[in-house]
């Protein structure tokens, strides 16, 4: 089996313009680290909501990494602008993706205002190699091979709505994970190399095996790294702001809701 190295080619999208949403997970570690062998040190972006537990963890593994490191703290009051905004650029089917939506709008934001043009994310190595817990909790109940696809799918559908937001900084967001060469290669690779069993805490075994072999450290190959949207307090940010706003979820009920986080963001779309 060829070794991801071989498989993914960033020479082109790779310019003194070109920065990384870094999370200090293996995936975004692991992309960095490919952009280095194939003769570019990207510069990384992060961006944190208040809560943000990981932040020196992601500080420290910035620094593993010998990149420089661009870093920006988002407000309560910022961040329901950015919600707003993103509410009225993307088709909202979901809230994990105006997480997902929101979380890259001030990505964006950092890395236009330090004058990169174009963006890179590691996103869909956690649907093609069995990432999210998901996976391990449904690993009895599905076919995991159909259920790598389904997400897959909505990863890259996902992505469509996220380079509208990429548009508004006039930045090109790219996710060389969700090329089709790529996916077609980790079709390729054994399902016992991404998932064990339903016990399995880590997962995407092939993915941190590739890690150690091209040079980084078992901290950052084998940390449990979250979402973007948790590990970055942006999930817990915008409840913050549902209940700063009186949308708790005994109101968000009494108004038809799921929750009153639902409940606050209908009424930013209203």
């Amino acid at each position: 089996m060829n070794d991801i190295q071989d498989i993914l080619y960033l020479i082109d999208i790779l310019n003194e313009k070109t920065c990384l949403a870094f999370s200090g997970g293996v995936d975004s570690s692991l992309l960095a680290k490919l952009a280095v062998l194939q003769g570019f040190d990207l510069s990384l972006v992060s961006v944190s909501f208040g809560e943000y537990d990981e932040l020196e963890y992601i500080k420290k593994a910035a620094e593993i990494m010998g990149s420089v490191h661009h870093y920006s703290d988002i407000s309560l009051t910022s961040l329901e602008k950015g919600l707003s905004h993103t509410l009225e650029t993307i088709k909202y089917d979901r809230i994990a993706l105006l997480e997902n939506a929101v979380g890259y709008y001030f990505i964006f934001e950092l890395a236009s205002r330090n004058g990169f043009e174009t963006v890179l994310s590691a996103h869909g190595v956690d649907e093609l190699y069995c990432g999210y817990d998901v996976f391990r909790r449904r690993f009895h109940e599905t076919d995991i091979n159909k259920l790598i696809v389904e997400l897959t799918k909505t990863a890259i559908q996902d992505k469509y709505e996220i380079d509208k937001v990429a548009e508004i900084f006039n930045i090109t967001y790219h996710c060389p994970f969700l090329d089709d060469v790529f996916i077609e290669f980790s079709e390729t690779v054994p399902l016992s190399q991404k998932i064990i069993d339903e016990k399995d805490k880590f997962r995407k075994h092939y993915i941190r095996e590739q890690a150690i072999q091209l040079g980084l450290p078992d901290e950052i190959a084998y940390n449990e790294k979250r979402s973007l949207q948790y590990s970055s307090g942006l999930h817990k940010a915008i409840r913050r702001l549902a209940r700063k706003n009186g949308y708790t979820n005994k109101k968000g009920k009494s108004l038809g809701y799921e929750s009153g986080v639902k409940a606050y963001i209908t009424s930013l779309i209203r």
